[in-house]
């Protein structure tokens, strides 16, 4: 009895079963996965792993490692199963880990863990294709195919330029393959245009074993003719020259200078280019070249020359007149248009200055009022020094030829004041007249300016005026003051 209940309590002991992963287990379409359960034993036992169809696995392996220094029975094991690559059909669903005591009598059945196997298939890089060639004006499809995933729910999106494109046009068809996965086509029908050609068309693919979606793109080769047909030109033979546009039906050009043609068309695929020159018989003379080039043109070359360009999808043409002119007469006209350009710079010049000089003509004086003192008839001593006249006020009276004369040469009248050498005095200057002033002021009315005196002569205002010489210019017409520097004999 003692021994029965012993052998109750040690199988009591026995087992304890533990799973070291999830419940669920996610495994990819070709992948290889290991599954692992752990468990506790004191006793002799056995364990192996089943599927959910009771099929016994037989690749599996047991690790076992010491738990106790008291007990050498004490052991801690792992039951591990591998799958090697994974497919969807014919796949058990989940897998069972079970340990059995064999001591015990009749066999006791302890814990077992179950393991849900989740099994996804990626879907291939998109592939993005046109059923025939894409023509301008004509009703196109575009599919896009992938395949390889599981489960069967797959998102297809079409984008244009990065931007999502109406669904309406699109269609989508499911098929399954012998190991289970699935393929999916997607198709769109659109018009393209000429404008559409280099866009970008994108097929985007969205499936639950993605961690995002995966895309392909494929760039429209639109097939049209030509269009645009323009023409440009060189007239200079190195790598540098620019391509000139022409914006005229005629170019004109130098004896023995270099010209050359470029035939410029937006097509595709890329337009066959013939250049033909139109005789005057309205004849046709074909030139074998894609580019017209002459290095050293001749009046020989002068014509109306045409570019036809075609491809499989039309053709258009276009046309220049090329004159070709002798060095002397394209000189005549470049000079008598330097001429024509610099005479109008001219009239400009003089219509400006004529402008400006009758303005201060017709300029009205500024009022002046004077007090006059009897006019001296003394005569000023020509001094031999420099000296300079202020202010002086003249009568009207006639003025002789040598003054004018005089005047002419180093004097130069503005607004009523004459600025003139020394010795540039007439036989009409006089003394400057009496100035009249207050009665606090000097009176300088009867004094003769005298050589011997100081270089300078201080007023009342304390203001500081150097020796001058103060002399009068007669006037024909009105009264007006005169500052006369004197400076070397001009007279």
């Amino acid at each position: 009895m003692f021994l029965n209940l012993l052998l109750w309590a040690f199988s009591m002991q026995g087992c304890m079963v533990s799973c070291l992963q999830r419940s669920a287990v996610h495994a990819f379409v070709g992948d290889s996965i290991t599954l692992n359960c752990t468990y506790n034993s004191t006793g002799w036992f056995r364990e192996h792993w089943y599927d959910s169809k009771a099929v016994k696995q037989t690749e599996t392996s047991r690790d076992c490692v010491n738990i106790s220094s008291a007990s050498s029975s004490a052991r801690r094991c792992t039951l591990s199963l591998t799958i090697g690559k994974i497919t969807v059909r014919h796949m058990p669903e989940s897998y069972y880990c079970m340990v059995e005591d064999v001591e015990a009598y009749p066999l006791k059945k302890w814990e077992e863990c179950k393991m849900d196997l989740r099994i996804q298939g990626r879907p291939s890089l998109p592939v993005v294709t046109p059923r025939r060639q894409l023509i301008a004006g004509r009703e196109s499809v575009l599919t896009c195919s992938t395949s390889g995933f599981y489960p069967s729910n797959i998102t297809v999106s079409w984008l244009h330029n990065g931007h999502h494109m109406s669904e309406r046009g699109a269609e989508k068809y499911l098929s399954d393959n012998e190991d289970g996965t699935f393929n999916a086509t997607s198709s769109i029908t659109f018009i393209p245009n000429v404008t559409h050609h280099k866009d970008l068309i994108a097929c985007q693919v969205s499936h639950a074993s993605l961690s995002q979606p995966v895309m392909s793109n494929l760039s429209l080769l639109v097939n049209y003719g030509p269009r645009s047909v323009s023409l440009g030109f060189r007239t200079a033979h190195t790598a540098d020259a620019q391509l000139i546009a022409v914006n005229s039906d005629v170019i004109v050009s130098t004896i023995n200078s270099f010209l050359e043609l470029e035939c410029l068309v937006d097509s595709y695929p890329p337009a066959h280019i013939d250049w033909k020159r139109q005789e005057p018989n309205s004849s046709w003379r074909k030139i074998l070249k894609k580019e017209l080039r002459w290095t050293a043109i001749q009046e020989a070359n002068t014509g109306v020359y045409w570019c036809f360009t075609s491809n499989s999808y039309g053709e258009a043409n276009t046309s220049i007149t090329i004159v070709v002119q002798k060095p002397s007469e394209f000189h005549l006209v470049k000079l008598f248009a330097t001429m024509t350009v610099t005479l109008v710079v001219v009239l400009a010049a003089l219509a400006i200055y004529f402008y400006i000089t009758s303005k201060r003509k017709w300029k009205g004086h500024p009022s002046l009022v004077v007090s006059l003192s009897p006019e001296p008839d003394e005569s000023i001593e020509e001094k031999s020094k420099e000296s300079a006249e202020y202010a002086a006020i003249w009568r009207g009276s006639s003025v002789s030829q040598e003054a004018a004369d005089c005047l002419s040469i180093q004097e130069v009248p503005y607004a009523d004041i004459l600025i003139s050498g020394r010795g540039c005095s007439t036989p009409e200057q006089r003394r400057a007249p009496e100035i009249l002033c207050s009665d606090d002021t000097q009176d300088w009315t009867n004094e003769e300016l005298d050589p011997a005196l100081p270089h300078s002569i201080q007023d009342n205002t304390g203001l500081h005026v150097s020796q001058l010489e103060v002399t009068r210019k007669l006037s024909t017409s009105s009264e007006y003051a005169v500052i006369n520097y004197s400076s070397k004999p001009c007279c």
